[in-house]
């Protein structure tokens, strides 16, 4: 990274120069044209022609501008020269900025900054509109009465009207030259943050200068920071209506090291800024590690960049999110690409092939937005062992990478190409290997003495001709373009990059173009997501669940949205940096055993063989307990779709739970058929015995009921009651209102009852009364989101409602309750696993599990109902100290 300590900005480039001519240009003309309207007098006809000359030649020349696309072998220094001249121009023509003017300039925001070639244009360009439109017609008379076009001087009035005609005479000689035509629709002069590499540099240039602290601290000798490759950053290929990014400011989301204790990172906002601030803000200087150290919990100490100087802003509160994280949260995509023990599959290949697209289009563009592309950079690349991501979460959340970076003490100059290189740019290089092994879900192993490029297209041929074919309805064409434009050297040959002495704008051009756009295309026009939402956390969680086709009560839909959120910070307990290794030893340990008695279960054949690969479906032993005479008598088919809506809540709700279906009826309407009843009665009572005797589950889900008790169930559930390890029963309340009584088995004070609420616990209309019937639970049930059943293609709801969904619901937060404190026992120290030592088994007994819940799990709605939403208790700020299991054994032993 060696760009970052250049002395000095390089020269304006002619790119440099045209945008900045461009972004002025149409300012001048709409002055002018304002200026010519203002004239009153006859004897004005000499200025009213010159103003509107001068407009013609502006507008004439702002339309070449914007349509300037050079081939990769034109000269410009004779073109630099007219476009230099028309910017002195230009800069000469405002008036001083001193006495009446320098109020104006106050007034409208023009400030000048030290050190830049033109600082009047440049300050003009900061205020004028992000999108390129013209400025108000109360702003363009104010610049009107310090921009000064019309001169007495015949000479002067010509030379600018030259200059302009020179410019446009210098750019129409540019020939496009022979180049490889592109798909690319978009030029990269109208990419909407194209300069974005600009900001990264003067950040980074910045931070070098101000991070010089005189700790102690090893880890701020090297200055380490990750770097949010997602948080305020931009991925729209083409201007959005309402997304053009700001020109004044542009910000940064960056994690700094702790100096103290446990190395924690701690989140930060940097923010480079064209206001003053100096009188505003205290500069940063020889003191970043007390004010990353000195942070407190939830709170983003919040930075700018100004007048190249670093400068401490007013902090803000960031949301327990944004806590300081410890090092052990974070994980290499290096690590993630390793075979699992056993040499199983990577991390990275579970991932669904969208997530990882994404993925790649995000660290494509980062590699366009932050880095320079000069010769210094070139020598830095974003590499799977400097790529990372928060692995304490319980879905790996791979859009959301960050970047280790760390300064050099030391500048590495770029050695010069040699003739024996097979390709030429080895970070494009490293880009590619990257992509292709993000995309085929494991590491490339590149032999010692062999050319990596040449491993790479062996490995990237084969992938494509045998993977790429099976999975070519998800991997589209775009992915392998992309790959293929990065580690093939034919590649960079048609794209003109073979030649020596290659310019910064050519490289550029040739990864927007090749690289950059096929995937941001693909992933718009194929799956369908918005680019411009990709920064934006929320958006994307958002994008990613199912549309609603009940058309079901927008509130409700979300008030589950709401809660989802909520159980995704739940299950964040699970991987914790004292737990999560243990979860990956101890699962079976901790797992808790859940049997549905329902239909069946059968969702799509791929996510439902993932389940079974995963151990989560255990499938070796789920049984149907129907007879021959059925049709479709098989677990896995459900026509119904019933049983497979509740075995997947409990999936999802419960990540460390064990899943075994036991098939009792086919359908719903068997509970009440004459000519079914009594079979599906017995099935179930032998479903419960199996259970209970030979699958040895935790739990057994209900989610149906009967008027009365069946004797023949009833049997069944207390001879269960009598083993050493006695199950936990859920059943479904009823969906009927105050019509009728609450069904058995949920009216059982052996079992647990459970009535539906919504997401933010207010209770549904379809819960029947209590009637004293106890213990009732109350858990989320109306509007839950679900995948659609695959036994049946009449069956498309996506979300759901019912006491039957939310019995699920509430078994699935019980198991997660009872798994964390087998997990957190295990990961005591021995004194605690001494006083702790009868708590899981206390918690599994239905009245300890009550107290807990009721006391700990539960909140109140302005109902007046309690119902289960345990986001306060079980949350992952209550790890450390093993806060959770402590309070559990405090509440079963009545403290």
């Amino acid at each position: 990274m060696a760009w970052l300590f250049a002395a000095s900005a390089p020269p304006l480039s002619t790119d440099d120069l045209v945008e900045l001519l461009s972004a002025v240009v149409p300012t001048f003309a709409a002055v002018a044209i304002l200026a010519c309207v203002e004239l009153s007098e006859p004897s004005d006809k000499e200025k009213s022609d010159f103003y509107r000359d001068f407009n013609i030649k502006a507008v004439q020349l702002s339309v070449t501008l914007n349509d300037f696309n050079p081939g990769p072998s034109c000269k410009t220094t004779h073109l630099n020269c007219a476009l230099l001249t028309a910017l002195d121009v230009l800069e000469n023509a405002f008036t001083s900025w001193k006495g009446d003017a320098a109020e104006l300039c106050i007034f409208l925001g023009l400030e000048r900054k030290t050190g830049e070639l033109y600082p009047k244009l440049n300050a003009l360009r900061k205020i004028l509109p992000d999108d390129g439109s013209l400025a108000t017609n109360d702003t363009l008379s104010s610049l009107g009465r310090i921009i000064r076009l019309y001169s007495k001087s015949l000479n002067k009035r010509g030379k600018m009207l030259m200059a302009f005609d020179d410019a446009f005479s210098a750019l129409q000689k540019i020939p496009p030259g022979a180049q490889l035509k592109s798909d690319c629709p978009v030029q990269l002069r109208n990419y909407p943050v194209h300069n974005a590499h600009k900001s990264s540099r003067t950040l980074f240039v910045v931070l070098e200068r101000s991070w010089r602290c005189k700790c102690n601290s090893q880890l701020h000798i090297s200055r380490p920071m990750k770097l949010n490759l997602t948080e305020y950053q931009r991925f729209e290929i083409a201007a959005q209506a309402g997304c053009t990014p700001s020109k004044s400011k542009t910000q940064f989301r960056i994690l700094f090291p702790t100096s103290l204790g446990a190395l924690h990172w701690q989140h930060t906002d940097i923010a480079l800024e064209n206001k003053n601030l100096e009188c505003a803000a205290r500069e940063v200087k020889d003191n970043l590690c007390r004010i990353i150290d000195e942070a407190k919990a939830s709170i983003v100490p919040k930075m700018a960049v100004f007048n190249e100087k670093l400068w401490q802003v007013q902090y803000e509160r960031g949301g327990q999110a944004l806590n300081k994280v410890p090092n052990g949260e974070f994980e290499s995509l290096e690590q993630l690409l390793r075979p699992a023990p056993g040499n199983g599959p990577s991390q990275i290949s579970s991932i669904d092939m969208k997530e990882r697209i994404i993925l790649c289009f995000t660290l494509v563009t980062s590699f366009f937005h932050i880095f320079s592309m000069n010769n210094e950079w070139l020598q830095a690349s974003i590499t799977s062992s400097h790529i990372c991501f928060r692995t304490s979460t319980r879905y790996l959340n791979i859009i959301k990478p960050y970047l280790n970076i760390a300064f050099r003490e030391e500048q590495t100059k770029p050695t010069a190409r040699r003739p024996e290189e097979i390709h030429w740019f080895p970070s494009i290089l490293t880009l590619g290997i990257m992509l292709l092994e993000i995309s085929r879900g494991s590491k490339i192993e590149f032999v010692p003495g062999e050319d990596d490029c040449v491993t790479a297209l062996a490995v990237y041929e084969k992938w494509k001709d045998v993977a790429g074919k099976l999975c070519s309805s998800t991997i589209p064409e775009g992915l392998f373009n992309t790959i293929l434009s990065c580690i093939d050297p034919n590649e960079l040959r048609k794209g003109s990059l073979d030649r020596p002495n290659i310019g910064d704008m050519e490289i550029r051009k040739y990864i927007f173009e090749r690289i950059l756009y096929p995937l941001g295309d693909a992933i718009s026009s194929i799956y369908k997501v918005p680019l411009h939402k990709l920064h934006d956390e929320k958006a994307q969680g958002e994008g990613t669940e199912a549309i609603d086709e009940q058309q079901i009560d927008s509130d409700k839909q979300l008030a589950g949205k709401q809660w989802r959120r909520h159980l995704e910070s739940l299950h964040d307990i699970f991987y914790h940096h004292h737990v999560k290794g243990l979860l990956k030893t101890k699962l079976a340990d901790v797992a808790i055993k859940i049997a549905v008695l329902d239909t069946g279960f059968q969702l799509d054949e791929a996510l439902q063989e993932n389940y079974k690969a995963e151990g989560r479906i255990v499938a070796a032993q789920c049984k149907s307990f129907c007879s021959q005479d059925h049709d479709n008598r098989d677990w896995d088919v459900d026509i119904d779709g019933h049983g497979t809506y509740v075995g997947q809540i409990v999936l999802d709700v419960a990540p460390t739970s064990e899943l075994y279906v036991a098939k009792v009826f086919q359908s719903r309407k068997d509970l009440q058929s004459q000519q079914w009843a009594v079979e599906v009665q017995q099935n179930i009572a032998n479903a419960i015995k199996h259970a209970t005797e030979i699958w040895n589950v935790d739990m057994i889900i209900m989610s149906f009921g009967f008027e009365g008790k069946i004797g023949i169930i009833n049997k069944a559930m207390t001879n269960a009651r009598k083993l050493d390890k006695p199950p936990l029963f859920f059943a479904a309340t009823r969906n009927d209102g105050a019509n009728k009584r609450i069904a058995w088995p949920a009216s059982d004070h052996h079992a647990f009852g459970v009535s539906s609420t919504d997401g933010n616990g207010a209770p549904s209309p379809y819960n029947p009364d209590e009637d004293g019937a106890a213990p009732i639970l109350y858990a989320f049930g109306e509007g839950v989101t679900v995948n659609r059943p695959a036994g049946n293609p009449k069956l498309t709801v996506t979300h759901i409602s019912g006491t039957s969904f939310a019995a699920p619901t509430a078994a699935a937060l019980a198991a997660n309750l009872i798994s964390f404190v087998r997990l957190a026992l295990l990961a005591s120290s021995d004194e605690d696993r001494v006083i702790y030592a009868e708590v899981p088994e206390q918690l599994e007994e239905i009245g300890g599990l009550l107290r807990v819940m009721q006391r700990c799990m539960m909140k109140k709605h302005s109902s007046g109902k309690m119902s289960l939403l345990p986001w306060d208790f079980l949350n992952k700020a209550r790890v450390d100290g093993n806060a959770i299991l402590k309070d559990v054994s405090d509440t079963l032993n009545g403290a």
